[in-house]
């Protein structure tokens, strides 16, 4: 029945005086749905048919020679920075990432000189407070935004060489997202089953029994017919992370993925990439403010004013499957990792808050250094103390 139909029946039953007034609300409300499931439908059938005819266009333009394949640059085949060659196991490579925005006549650096290694199979979470940098550089590793100056590689890709089309596919291929917003993971009115399909429909590699398989190994198979609204917020993200797979990506990004729930969900999410991470061998990035993640992940990166601060590396791996990641999401692990400082390419030391305040330290101020038995040591110059 059309949303017109509905609505001369509302109004026949009205005058007729057979609907009660829950009746009557109730079929005002689905009339109201399916209006707006009907205006989505319609925004998305149109992006799709922009989405097709661009991916047309570029695949004549390839067949003309005038766009070279993500392979023939991964290969070397290309041209590019012949004589740079990224580390051997390494799959994220940002040496010196510079970011500018510009607004109006103010200029703000959100990456001022970043350099990041993250390796092939790796689990890294990235944390750091708001405006810290740490959305800038995953755009930048999503190929979502471009750095102003650096070098960025991934999965041997030169990221600053693609061109739009290229980036697309890139996107496509390489990457895959994870957004806090579950309104730029799903489609409201698509079950779960049809959202992860039709993300590989949009890149020509319908397969329903991956589909199927991607939400069994997220744990909803049973929901696979659920529509968005009939998901609970973990199962919503759980649900992002299948359809972040979907084209079976080398890395997969994840936007702030425990920051709407709570931390029984938070467990069983961070659960969920934990065995992506070990059984697929899916480079997993998790970018977050939170710091209770970092009781969660293997190697913990900090960043503040755009630049790499600590790592944390943890002392043991932790089991999924028992208590341990409660306790970790809980924070009750208290010393499971070893803090480490990060001298970047211009041979800057980040140093944290909490150090400098226990040494008597603080920003602008002279630091004695020594070396003693292999040990970097700094501390307050005698002529400073007071």
């Amino acid at each position: 029945m059309s949303v017109k139909e509905k609505e001369t029946k509302l109004s026949d039953s009205e005058n007729d005086g057979a609907l009660s007034k829950k009746e009557r609300a109730a079929l005002e409300k689905k009339a109201r749905q399916d209006a707006k499931e009907a205006e989505l439908r319609k925004k998305t059938e149109i992006r799709e048919a922009a989405e097709k005819l661009k991916a047309q266009k570029f695949a004549e333009e390839k067949k003309a020679g005038k766009h070279k394949t993500l392979a023939e640059i991964t290969d070397g085949k290309d041209d590019y920075e012949q004589d740079f060659k990224v580390p051997e196991g390494t799959v994220v490579y940002c040496e010196n990432l510079v970011k500018l925005y510009k607004i109006g006549d103010i200029e703000v650096m959100a990456l001022q000189g970043l350099d990041l290694s993250v390796q092939d199979g790796e689990m890294v979470a990235i944390i750091g407070n708001s405006g810290s940098g740490k959305s800038t550089l995953m755009n930048i590793i999503g190929g979502l935004d471009r750095p102003t100056a650096g070098r960025i590689y991934v999965n041997g890709i030169n990221l600053l060489k693609l061109d739009d089309n290229q980036m697309l596919q890139y996107m496509r291929e390489t990457v895959g997202f994870v957004w806090q917003n579950t309104a730029r993971n799903m489609i409201p009115y698509l079950n779960a089953l049809d959202n992860v399909k039709l993300v590989m429909q949009m890149a020509g590699r319908l397969d329903s029994n991956r589909a199927n398989e991607l939400l069994e190994i997220v744990g909803l198979g049973h929901r696979k017919k659920s529509k968005m609204h009939e998901l609970s917020g973990g199962e919503q993200q759980r649900v992002a992370i299948a359809i972040g797979l979907a084209n079976k990506p080398k890395i997969l990004l994840a936007d702030e993925p425990t920051g709407a729930v709570d931390t029984k969900t938070t467990a069983q999410i961070m659960s969920v990439f934990h065995r992506l991470n070990t059984e697929m061998g899916v480079t997993v990035i998790i970018v977050t403010h939170d710091r209770q993640l970092s009781h969660m992940v293997p190697r913990v990166v900090t960043i503040s004013d755009g630049r790499i601060g600590t790592e944390f590396i943890r002392r043991e791996e932790i089991d999924v499957n028992s208590d341990d990641m409660m306790n970790a999401t809980a924070g009750h692990d208290t010393g499971s990792h070893i803090e480490y400082g990060f001298i970047d390419g211009r041979r800057r030391l980040f140093i944290p808050e909490n150090y400098l305040s226990q040494a008597g330290l603080h920003e602008k101020s002279k630091v004695g250094i020594e070396v003693k038995d292999g040990r970097l040591e700094l501390f307050k110059p005698e002529d400073d103390v007071k």
